[in-house]
């Protein structure tokens, strides 16, 4: 039987840099400060560090209720973001 953290490994593989993001924003928050988001999402995605710090804290201005509605929209929301990237979100996952 694999290990719990094999199987943690083997799904964020599967996942794009962009939908692992959307997956912490939609279910890990509350796990994170600003610190650690940026620490965590750098050690995943290979992404600079900057770039987190800077989705955390608009992350953070958004109201309770538009964190948690699934309808929001994390995809086209995390789009703005995009300018930070040499090569936008479909760049990056050449980094991982």
């Amino acid at each position: 039987m694999k290990k719990y953290t094999e199987l943690v490994n083997e799904l964020t593989e599967k996942f794009t840099n962009k939908e692992y993001v959307i997956d912490q924003l939609s279910n890990s928050m509350e796990h994170y400060d600003e610190t650690s988001f940026a620490m965590h999402m750098k050690r995943e995605t290979g992404i600079d560090q900057s770039v987190f710090r800077a989705i955390y804290k608009s992350w953070s201005k958004l109201s309770g209720q538009v964190k948690n509605q699934n309808a929001y929209g994390w995809d086209k929301w995390l789009d703005q973001f995009s300018r930070l990237l040499p090569f936008g979100w479909a760049g990056a996952d050449g980094l991982k």
